[in-house]
């Protein structure tokens, strides 16, 4: 019997009432409490650590020697400044603004850069930290800074312009100084064809033994000597080359300048202003490259001569080079791989006037030479090195080595590096490092490295600087080109000039079938293995003995059964058949090739067993590291592979036109489909179900359809991904058995069972191995990782003899979902698509114990993920569910995220630029950043001192300081005289100036015409403009353009103004208050009035102002 209408819309409401109330029940569930958020918090934490590397394209570099630091400024505004291991400041300008120049404030730890906007920054090192204190800038563009040097006390920095004018920067106030040294007035005694335009400041030194003495340097070659104190040219250089740098002797009695024809001239300060001896250009006669830069540097009679450049243009134009000549007797040319950005001595502290060594800062590495030692040999960097100094193709890290291994890598490297580098103390040891506990000291990790040239480093990355401790190099175990190598030794003894090759920087590779795509590390025996591009491996082992012996390779073919196919890729590497010596460290034990020579795709090593793993795109091999010998050999391949096996296959991606048809075939069939139902008679429509459907809770989230693949998206379905050994429950639930686990492209997974023969058998019965179980996800995702659990989470591993608590899970990470499996019987005990939910798929895995900040008893083991969107996610295991989530990179930098690598601290790292590796932290216990701070005098630092009202400042743009109406110049004065600049081409108005109270006083008339009617107030307020404009008594609008400070009150026709000046470039604008405003009729203005005043008054109207139809209420 039909209910009635209104009993079924109340039995309606009530099923939407109870829906909504459940919806809140579960959608509550979901969330954690606040105990559980507490617990997070202390586990989990997304943290950027510190960089390793080498800064990426470096643009400028200081070194303070009182305080022994260096900084090394970059193009992206990054500015990292380091002591000794362990301290380093980090810092960063607004806006990624480049940096052109740097200079610090030697003993204070402070900084003062200069970025390409032409602000200056005032940077300051506190504790552990360096922040930005105050920044400053000049307006125009012939005010751009050219060259900065500090004065001898330390309290001011001298600025050079491309206009030719030197600005002082007060330091205790970061403001610029009222008193500068004009372009014109320098110019007074100079020759008359320098008066016009004498170009940009190139050089600018203080004189030794003189601080009120200056060398400064002009492009087209004049040099002046200027007395700061009496405002003169003690004396007056000239060149006839473009200048290009200026250097002290150190007593100060000489100097040496630079120029553009690689020429170098000695002049004295005594004199009459004559070069000492004629140019000399250490390269010529024929033409010659620019010298930038040059050093000089006397001691016990020896003469250091230093610069960069100057190579002769037609035979070594592309060379990039330091040179040195020590007296008439010794002379080398270090020549560099790339461009020499800048250079600078060091001297050794029980004499200053020695020479030390040089900091030479290329674009691609930093370069430190011992000129203490007769053979000039490099240091060895504890930091900054050039991990790039061959592109890194692997990365691995490798937590908790053994101490035996680790103190024998590091022996090896040092033994390795005896006669190659420097025995002296790194020069750079500047600041404090607080001691460690022995927690922290016993803890070693490694991150090694594979590159394009086949070489593998290993670098010790247990605290913030990442210091190399081997290197091993595998090209010598192959035949490559060697074409050149005999005869280097013996061209270099008569080459003209003399080049030494020093640095580390190497982009070029001889063979790109080199290049390392796979490493696996024992952290236990520390046994590496590396894979090849061209399907070679080397199983290496440290020995402390150096050995001549021939290599015997292990050849092993993965497709001999199968008919149609045929390799078209790359050739093999030829071993080496030959003796081969070699030295202490690691040597390969066996060297293995696997046919066809595809690229390593995955690569494991278990010690416990002595076994070995490879997979490559066509199979997996297995192989017994004792025997040295293949146990097992398993092909991968399907006909389709078959099919498309080249080198470079043809991608399965459908076609854009068949993916277009089926697109509008699925739009056509959905309309259809809705079209029926909307059409069909008798259809019920519910709206208690339309309200479930649209508010349903979150319980089963909507899925994207993801279908599955008919093989990988590059080709390869049969390539072997991962590989996992792992002792753990396979043939039945009682016994624990040896196992290899494999996972393929095309989302197949292969369990192989392993027999061992017994410890007194194992030297002479091989192991062997048989394909015990098969599992195909239906989906055929790509798999990435596969990982054996126990009851509680943690991966088991080979080494658990007595093996891990069951019962124990197989985790199979696919692109698209994890999913684990109960052992043996391989029965799905549960999953998280990441793909139907998300849309993202994943890249990287990883599995850590996370420990707790607030308590270190209580663990959590969990799962890592990277997406290919650059969000890192944390899940618990066994259950999978999601802990955090957090984005650590763009999803656009494609490198950042295949160079990524967890490691099982918690920690991660990936290539932010071509140098250098972003180091970060998901961990809230695990925090690695440099603990070192600097430490200074307490009178280190002058303290900033209340300025007093002073003439307007033409560079500072300080909302707190008040300008003034600037008055005219008196008539016939010659600062005034514009100059028309051969550079810029613009109009030079920096020679606009007053300098003396008594000449304003006496010869300047106010802007304001005077008016009985108009009074001028006591302040004057800032505004954004960049016009001051007055009214006359006659009504005229005067505007001027200028900077200005305070002035005292003027009143009547006879206004006083305090000392004032013209500002030299546009800089602000003012906005002038009066007390009785008068808004005078623009019709009724005379332009010529004012100029009529002025000519009445004797005074010389200014260039700086103009008359202005725009007129401003006042």
């Amino acid at each position: 019997m039909p209910q009635p209408a209104h009993q079924s819309q109340s039995q309606s409401m009530s099923n939407l009432h109870n829906h909504r109330m459940l919806k809140f029940i579960w959608s509550k569930g979901h969330q954690p409490n606040a105990e559980r958020l507490r617990i997070q918090k202390d586990l989990f934490g997304f943290h950027k650590e510190v960089q390793h590397g080498f800064p990426n394209k470096p643009a400028a570099m200081a070194w303070d020697g009182e305080l022994k630091l260096l900084a090394i400024a970059t193009k992206h505004g990054a500015l990292r400044v380091v002591g000794q291991p362990g301290v380093e400041f980090i810092g960063e300008h607004e806006q990624d603004q480049p940096v052109s120049k740097m200079i610090f404030i030697p003993g204070q730890g402070r900084l003062v850069t200069l970025t390409e906007d032409n602000f200056l920054h005032l940077w300051e090192i506190n504790g552990t930290e360096i922040t930005e204190k105050s920044s400053t800038h000049l307006d125009g563009r012939l005010k751009r800074v050219s060259v900065m040097c500090h004065d001898s006390i330390h309290n001011m920095v001298l600025l050079g312009t491309e206009g030719g004018n030197i600005y002082q920067l007060k330091l205790e106030i970061f403001t610029i100084s009222e008193n500068i040294i004009y372009q014109d007035i320098v110019m007074k005694g100079a020759p008359e064809d320098f008066k016009v335009n004498p170009g940009a400041v190139e050089g600018l030194l203080i004189q030794p033994n003189e601080s009120e003495r200056i060398l400064i340097g002009y492009a087209r070659g004049l040099i002046v000597l200027w007395d700061r104190k009496s405002s003169v040219a003690s004396q007056t250089y000239v060149t006839s080359q473009q200048l290009e740098s200026l250097a002290w002797r150190n007593d100060g009695s000489q100097f040496i300048s630079s120029h553009n024809d690689g020429s170098f001239v000695i002049w004295s300060t005594q004199g009459n202003g004559e070069p000492l001896e004629p140019p000399n250009t250490p390269y010529g006669p024929y033409p010659c490259k620019s010298i930038s830069k040059i050093l000089w540097a006397h001691q016990n009679g020896s003469t250091w001569v230093v610069f960069s450049g100057g190579m002769p243009r037609a035979s070594y134009g592309d060379k990039f080079s330091v040179s040195v000549m020590m007296g008439e007797d010794k002379h080398q040319v270090f020549d560099l791989s790339s461009k020499v950005v800048e250079f600078e001595l060091f001297y050794d502290e029980e004499s200053t006037n020695r020479p030390a060594g040089i900091f030479v800062l290329t674009e691609e590495e930093l370069v430190t030479i011992d000129l203490a030692t007769d053979s000039w040999p490099v240091f060895h960097a504890p930091y900054l090195n050039s991990i790039h100094a061959s592109a890194i193709t692997a990365l691995i890290q490798v937590s908790n080595v053994s101490e035996c291994v680790f103190t024998k890598l590091k022996e090896m490297g040092e033994a390795e590096r005896k006669d190659k580098v420097s025995d002296r103390e790194w020069p750079v040891n500047g600041g404090v490092v607080p001691e460690k506990s022995n927690k922290d000291a016993s803890c070693h990790d490694l991150l090694v490295t594979g590159h394009e040239d086949g070489s593998v480093k290993l670098w010790s990355c247990g605290d913030s600087a990442l210091a190399l401790l081997l290197s091993v190099k595998t090209n010598k175990f192959f035949v490559g080109d060697e074409l050149d190598e005999p005869f280097e030794e013996d061209e270099d003894e008569e080459e003209w000039p003399p080049f030494r090759r020093i640095g580390l920087y190497d982009p070029y590779s001889d063979d790109p079938r080199l290049a390392i795509k796979k490493l696996a590390f024992c952290r236990q025996s520390g046994r590496l293995l590396v894979g090849g591009t061209a399907g070679q491996v080397l199983v290496c082992e440290l020995q402390d003995q150096a050995v001549e012996a021939k290599m015997l390779p292990i050849k092993v073919d993965l497709v001999t059964e199968k008919e149609g196919f045929a390799w078209k890729g790359h050739a093999a590497l030829t071993i080496r058949t030959n003796e081969i010596k070699m030295e202490p460290g690691y040597q390969p034990s066996c060297v293995i090739q696997v046919s066809p020579p595809a690229s390593i795709n995955s690569l494991v090593s278990s010690k416990e067993w002595e076994l070995a793993a490879i997979g490559t795109a066509h199979g997996l091999v297995l192989l017994d590291c004792i025997h040295q010998v293949a146990i097992l050999t398993k092909c991968t391949l399907n006909a389709q592979d078959i099919a498309n096996a080249d080198d470079n296959p043809m991608s399965r991606r459908k076609s854009l036109k068949k993916s277009l048809r089926e697109s509008f075939r699925r739009l056509r069939k959905g309309r259809s489909q809705r079209n029926i139902d909307k059409k069909r008679p008798g259809v019920p429509t519910d709206p208690i179900k339309k309200e479930l459907r649209s508010e349903s809770p979150e319980s089963r989230p909507v899925e994207r359809q993801v279908e599955a693949r008919s093989g990988s998206e590059d080709g390869l379905g049969s390539m072997v991904r991962c590989l996992h050994f792992a002792n753990t429950f396979i043939a039945n639930p009682q016994t624990l058995s040896a196992t290899l686990w494999a996972g393929t492209n095309s989302g197949q997974i292969l369990v192989f069972l392993i027999t061992l023969p017994g410890s007194e058998k194992r030297s002479s019965v091989k192991s062997s191995a048989i394909l015990g179980k098969e599992i195909q996800l239906k989906h055929k995702a790509p798999v990435i990782a596969i990982e054996v659990l126990d009851a509680g989470g943690v991966p088991v591993h080979e080494s658990n003899p007595d093996g891990a608590p069951a019962p124990h899970k197989v985790l199979i990470a696919s692109e698209e979902q994890f999913k684990t499996f109960l052992l043996p019987t391989l029965k799905p005990s549960g999953k998280y698509k990441l793909t139907a939910h998300e849309g993202a798929r994943i890249r990287k895995i990883g599995f850590t114990t996370f420990k707790s900040r607030a308590d270190s008893n209580y663990m959590e083991n969990c799962l890592m993920c990277l997406t290919n969107q650059g969000d890192i996610s944390i899940h618990s295991l066994p259950e999978m569910r999601r802990q955090i989530q957090t984005n650590c990179v763009k999803k656009e930098d494609v490198i950042a995220i295949s160079s990524f690598v967890f490691a099982p601290t918690g920690e991660a790292f990936y290539s932010c630029s071509s140098s250098e590796l972003q180091r970060v932290s998901v961990a809230a216990g695990r925090i690695v950043r440099p603990s070192g701070y600097l430490q200074l005098a307490e009178d280190a630092r002058p303290v900033a001192k209340e300025e007093k009202s002073a003439p307007a400042s033409t560079t500072v743009d300080k909302p707190e300081e008040a300008p003034t109406i600037p008055a005219a110049p008196s008539p016939g004065d010659p600062h005034n005289d514009t100059t028309m600049s051969e550079v810029s081409g613009d109009i030079t108005l920096d020679s606009v100036k007053d300098h003396t109270m008594s000449s304003i006083s006496e010869h300047t008339s106010t802007v304001v015409s005077s008016s009985s009617s108009l009074t001028i107030s006591r302040t004057v307020q800032v505004s954004e403009s960049k016009t001051i404009t007055t009214a006359s008594s006659s009504g005229t609008a005067i505007s001027t353009e200028s900077t200005t400070k305070p002035t005292s009150p003027v009143n009547g026709e006879n206004p006083t103004p305090e000392v004032h000046e013209l500002a030299d470039d546009l800089t602000h604008m003012t906005h002038i208050s009066l007390d009785d405003p008068v808004e005078p009729d623009p019709e009724d203005i005379d332009p010529l009035a004012p100029l009529a005043s002025m000519e009445s008054t004797g005074s010389e109207f200014p260039s700086m102002i103009s008359t202005t139809s725009e007129v401003q209420s006042v």
